[in-house]
């Protein structure tokens, strides 16, 4: 966390919203509260979370999406992983691609 996040931090709090839970684990809802310092209160909502069945990545943002993981993998090798992965129906084996996430993908 950044030193400029930590105060805003410790005014956070996270509640369950029963709305959002009524449709978990198919959805993955989220409603955000604020109170502004003049005591206005703002709500904005999210139904249907981004990757999900009703809001799907495209293949641009999935690729970006392995490139960003935890764990980032080197330019090249995300692309290739990510070029595999949207050609998953058509693969022969699955060995070459579960290889791009091991040591055993380094060249």
């Amino acid at each position: 966390m950044t030193p400029a996040a930590s105060p805003l931090a410790a005014l956070v709090r996270c509640v369950e919203d029963e709305r959002c839970s009524a449709s978990f684990p198919h959805a993955l809802p989220a409603v955000l509260r604020v109170t502004t310092r003049t005591g206005e209160e703002l709500e904005a909502g999210v139904e249907v979370n981004r990757g999900g069945p009703g809001k799907p990545l495209s293949d641009e943002e999935l690729a970006r999406k392995l490139h960003d993981a935890v764990r980032p993998l080197p330019e090249e090798r995300a692309a290739e992983l990510a070029a595999r992965t949207l050609a998953l129906a058509d693969a022969q084996r699955v060995e070459d691609l579960a290889a791009l996430l091991t040591s055993a993908g380094e060249r």
